[in-house]
């Protein structure tokens, strides 16, 4: 009986993820920069729920740390939206990140349109490291960043680099990828 619980729980909250992650992509349309970014960072909590770090990189980690680089306004709006929720059996954590160098211990990095830092800085400052780099800027994801929001017909959309995700360690569901354009290279 418990493994029959245990099942059918398991099952409840991935019929869940699936069903926020349709809803999110197949009925919201942005109309203010407001919605943008709290709709955006919704994503980037169910990118956190769908994508898998090594052990090494989430070994002695309470929290999910999610560096943002953004101006002050999006970054209040993201912060409400992702502090103090879960994902992936973690608390998720933001702060905002003004520099390059503020980029270490992050999980995530959302790099938005308005902080001005080229996606090529942000991939070699973390090189190396386990982390999903996020963007919404032209060519993000072409640039090396793992997943990039884009526009179309007024819709949010996302594309997933597969290559930036397998340099980086991290392994993303097949659930998010079948949801995603996908870049080739």
């Amino acid at each position: 009986m418990v493994v029959l619980l245990g099942a059918r729980r398991i099952g409840w909250v991935g019929g869940l993820a699936a069903l926020l992650i349709a809803t999110l992509l197949l009925g919201l349309a942005t109309s203010a920069p407001r919605d943008e970014y709290e709709l955006k960072a919704a994503f980037v909590l169910n990118f956190a729920s769908l994508v898998h770090w090594p052990d090494s990189a989430l070994q002695e980690a309470t929290t999910l740390d999610v560096a943002v680089m953004a101006d002050t306004d999006p970054y209040a709006l993201i912060e409400r939206a992702l502090d103090g929720r879960s994902a992936g059996g973690h608390l998720v954590r933001s702060r905002r990140a003004v520099s390059l160098d503020q980029l270490g211990g992050a999980h995530i990095v959302f790099v938005t349109r308005a902080s001005g830092v080229d996606a090529a800085d942000v991939v070699s400052a973390t090189r190396g490291k386990s982390v999903l780099l996020i963007g919404e800027s032209r060519d993000f994801a072409r640039q090396g960043g793992t997943i990039n929001f884009y526009t179309e017909h007024r819709r949010v959309r996302f594309e997933v680099n597969p290559e930036a995700a397998k340099e980086a360690g991290l392994r993303i569901s097949s659930r998010l990828l079948s949801v995603a354009r996908i870049l080739e290279n």
